[in-house]
Formats: C-alpha cells, sequence, structure tokens
C-alpha cells in the first residue's frame, strides 16, 4: 500500500502546474545573441506582485547597433512612437498566468525581430523553455536554454511603462 501512495503522488506532483520558480530566473535565447530575465511581473515593473510572469531582456550580444554606434533599438516596431525604446531592458514576456496543461504559462510574446506582440506560450522544460508566439490556432517559436547572466551584465530591475512591450 505504502508503494502504491509513493506511485500517486510523485505522479500528482509531475501532472502539477508549472511553478514560477520554475521558469523564473536567466534564459539565453535559440539564437544566442540575447538573454530575457523572467520573474514575478510586479518584481519586473516595482510594482505589487501578482503571480504573472514577465521577462525583459537583460543582456544582448551586440551592445551596439553598428549602423549608428549606438545601444539597438526597437525598430521595427509597429507602433512608429515606439522605435527609439532601447532593446536592453525591453519587456518581451508580458503577463503569463499558469494554464491548465502542466508546465505551460499563456499571455503575450513581444517579437523584436518583426516589432509585433502575439498571444502566446511559455512551456517549462527542465532547463529549456519552449517560448511560441501564436496567431489562430497556429503556434510558431524557438526554445531557450538556462543560462546565467554574463559577467558585467547589469541585472534588469524595473521596467519603465515605456519599455513594455506593445
Amino acid at each position: 500500500m505504502t508503494a502504491r501512495v509513493a506511485a500517486a503522488l510523485v505522479l500528482i506532483a509531475a501532472c502539477a502546474p508549472a511553478r514560477a520558480a520554475d521558469i523564473a530566473g536567466t534564459w539565453l535565447n535559440e539564437d544566442r545573441d540575447g538573454i530575457v530575465r523572467i520573474d514575478d511581473c510586479g518584481a519586473l515593473r516595482g510594482t505589487a506582485t501578482n503571480g504573472t510572469l514577465c521577462g525583459v531582456v537583460v543582456w544582448i550580444r551586440d551592445a551596439v547597433d553598428p549602423a549608428t554606434g549606438l545601444p539597438p533599438v526597437d525598430r521595427r516596431n509597429a507602433d512608429p512612437a515606439l522605435r527609439d525604446r532601447p532593446i536592453l531592458g525591453l519587456e518581451v514576456v508580458s503577463d503569463m498566468r499558469p494554464s491548465s496543461t502542466p508546465g505551460r504559462w499563456d499571455g503575450r510574446i513581444y517579437n523584436i525581430d518583426d516589432g509585433k506582440s502575439y498571444g502566446g506560450n511559455l512551456i517549462a522544460q527542465g532547463d529549456t523553455l519552449r517560448v511560441q508566439g501564436c496567431v489562430m490556432l497556429i503556434c510558431q517559436g524557438e526554445t531557450w536554454t538556462r543560462a546565467p547572466l554574463p559577467a558585467g551584465a547589469a541585472p534588469a530591475g524595473r521596467t519603465p511603462a515605456a519599455q513594455r512591450a506593445r
């Protein structure tokens, strides 16, 4: 009987929804040119914690845009008024909430490459994180890997409202 109870507890634990602690941390994107810190939205925004997860860019490989000699900005943003926002510190994962699917969080993803926000999800798998943006029922994304913040990189704290993806 004890073995059955233990097996049942293991099964229940494996099927439990992901906890914020499972996803919180720093993640290297698939192209290995950026790191995003994921944490409680309140902690990143400097407001009350609310159990949702957000992610901000805390490191980029090319810290200077060779065309301008300045830090890269969000030049592809669909809103021209937001195209001068620095990439470093930009919120690219927003308002993720636990899904009914174990290990999955649903919310918004901002794609720096095309300047648009999408409904999306994060799917935790150990030290990898599947990050997907979705349109209708079609989702595309990439796999991020848990990674330490490089030496000399400043951890992101508060994300000013102007830096939040729209």
